[in-house]
């Protein structure tokens, strides 16, 4: 099963001294990532104020994941595209599209993407993916129903600090029926 780890819970697992990287390898467990969060992760690394091993873990998911994104065609002026094209991109079920249409998006003077575009993909993701945030927005509670959810950091460090380890943890929020 895929795991995405928003952007804004890598100083999290930093500063908490966890590691998914380490922890999810030779697991059931498959790190991945979208192209926007590809694009954070490089932002993280290069950011100099994020700690080192902010910037580590951010380099790490780059190398250790896997590129996920839905097909479609982007928009050539702009720098960050959120699809990928032929043998690349997977195709979206109709519940997911309604998902990431359904999220609102804003212009983001910070940077090239849109705010919460990034979101909205994770949201759709998370029908068949197990997708970690420290974002409370309200937009969380629309993924779509799968065997896969979004997990809220408050509720993943409560389990980490029992379990130790990020598999073991993310073990206990898979549901019998969705494996």
């Amino acid at each position: 099963m895929d795991v995405m780890i928003d952007s804004c819970v890598v100083d999290s697992f930093a500063s908490e001294g966890f590691d998914p990287v380490a922890d999810l390898r030779g697991t059931e467990f498959n790190l991945a990532y979208t192209p926007d969060l590809q694009f954070e992760y490089r932002q993280k690394a290069d950011h100099e104020a994020a700690s080192a091993s902010a910037k580590a873990l951010a380099l790490g998911l780059l190398q250790s994941g896997s590129l996920r994104g839905f097909f479609g065609f982007g928009d050539s002026t702009q720098p960050v595209q959120p699809y990928l094209g032929f043998d690349q991109g997977i195709w979206v079920d109709p519940d997911q599209a309604e998902a990431i249409r359904s999220i609102r998006t804003r212009k983001n003077r910070k940077g090239p993407i849109p705010r919460n575009r990034t979101d909205g993909g994770l949201v759709a993701f998370a029908k068949n993916a197990l997708v970690v945030t420290n974002d409370r927005g309200s937009h969380w509670k629309q993924a779509p129903q799968g065997k896969g959810r979004v997990i809220q950091w408050v509720e993943l460090l409560v389990v980490l600090r029992k379990e130790g380890n990020v598999a073991k943890a993310l073990r206990k929020f898979i549901p019998a029926n969705r494996v």
